[in-house]
């Protein structure tokens, strides 16, 4: 007995060890495993499928964006070429990898370029050419874009009318402004690029991306658009939201999707506008720089009518601030506290009777209370007379004349 004993106490002691090691070998796996998630290029796979495709890379590392504090080398690098913002530009069919690297972390990832035609795709004017003139401020109401054009040469609005813009570049004044013959001595190109005066001034850089894209597109002999190309159905921006610390960046990446069901990374190609630029500016690759003002910015991308938004939040104090005692009493006060939250704000105390009654007689019915309703509303003691006060207001005539009068 003593001898069983014994052997199940060694037993117990084997078990244990064993039980030991698994748990030690899990958690070295989880923290290799976490080593790994800290670390990631976003996507993780690159397909570009002809000599126009461009792709955005996002690096993140440990939760924050280092897309440009990396370093990028291709494999083979007659197949593409990656600029120090993690922008891959196609030089060839092929397969290959990115090298990612940050400090003495490293990573990799696939890229292929599934077809590369030197003389390029065939250039859709809507699509290719048009957001060129969007991008420079060449069809704002500021330039050509306005009621009576600048200078005999105008275009509609943000390009909202493909076929007049077609119609005033390559038919209008005689077709002078394109010269299929001698594509680089284009009006077009001349006066954009500042070679010859140009009241914009300079908008392109010759031999820059855009340029050789309308070079092409005269070179190809000023095809129109497709009846049935596909056009924008929506933007979509990567990352949509993210908690930043002054000093701190985010580049974003933005792709369109077609009707077609196709996508195109647009990220160099798109708008950008901040609308609290003291918390958040952003420049033209889509780079987010947060300052030193805290709130909450919206970063909005515009791209051939669509629109797509990245919210950044830069927390005033602590992200857990105590919410006290605030009631949520309603869908709205949840989205309102996780707001607060999320930026570092703790709600004031809740307001006393005699402002409560004004505040909502203002907001709603445009007045002051009247005396009999002051001195009501602080004699009734029903837990629930705040509520009845706001149904009262709502349904007073009040209502609907301060609010015809706002809208």
């Amino acid at each position: 007995m003593f001898l069983m004993n014994d052997m199940s106490r060694r037993g117990v002691h084997v078990r244990f060890r064993i039980f030991a090691c698994a748990a030690m070998l899990a958690v070295a796996t989880r923290d290799s495993m976490a080593n790994e998630v800290a670390f990631e290029v976003a996507p993780a796979r690159v397909t570009l499928h002809d000599s126009l495709s461009r792709r955005q890379l996002l690096v993140s590392e440990n939760g924050g964006d280092v897309t440009h504090d990396c370093a990028y080398r291709v494999a083979n690098p007659a197949i593409a070429h990656v600029d120090d913002g993690g922008y891959v530009v196609p030089l060839a069919a092929g397969e290959t990898e990115i090298i990612v690297q940050h400090g003495n972390r490293q990573t990799k990832v696939p890229l292929r370029v599934a077809a590369y035609d030197s003389g390029g795709r065939r250039i859709d004017f809507a699509n290719d050419v048009v957001p060129v003139l969007s991008r420079y401020g060449c069809n704002a109401g500021g330039c050509h874009g306005k009621a009576s054009g600048q200078n005999g040469f105008k275009l509609s609005l943000f390009g909202y009318d493909a076929a007049f813009d077609y119609e005033a570049i390559v038919h209008a004044a005689r077709g002078r402004r394109v010269f299929p013959a001698a594509p680089n001595q284009s009006l077009l190109l001349l006066k954009a690029t500042g070679t010859i005066p140009h009241g914009g001034g300079e908008r392109l850089k010759i031999g820059g991306e855009p340029y050789r894209l309308l070079l092409r597109w005269i070179e190809q002999g000023l095809p129109a658009s497709s009846p049935d190309a596909p056009v924008v159905s929506r933007l979509i921006v990567a990352p949509a939201s993210r908690v930043l610390h002054a000093g701190e960046k985010q580049q974003l990446a933005i792709v369109a999707e077609y009707s077609d069901g196709s996508r195109r990374d647009v990220t160099r190609q798109a708008q950008y506008a901040s609308n609290a630029e003291l918390v958040a500016a952003v420049d033209e690759r889509g780079l987010v720089l947060c300052g030193a003002q805290s709130g909450e910015a919206a970063v909005m991308a515009r791209y051939m009518g669509q629109v797509a938004v990245f919210r950044a939040q830069v927390p005033h104090g602590d992200r857990q601030a105590s919410a006290g005692d605030f009631p949520i009493a309603n869908y709205v006060d949840a989205l309102a506290l996780a707001k607060w939250r999320q930026l570092g704000l703790t709600p004031s105390p809740i307001a006393g009777d005699a402002t409560f009654l004004r505040r909502a007689t203002i907001d709603l019915g445009g007045r002051l209370p009247t005396m009999a309703e002051a001195k009501a509303f602080s004699a009734d003691t029903s837990p629930t007379k705040r509520t009845a006060l706001i149904d009262r207001l709502l349904a007073s005539p009040d209502y609907p004349t301060y609010f015809a009068m706002r809208w």
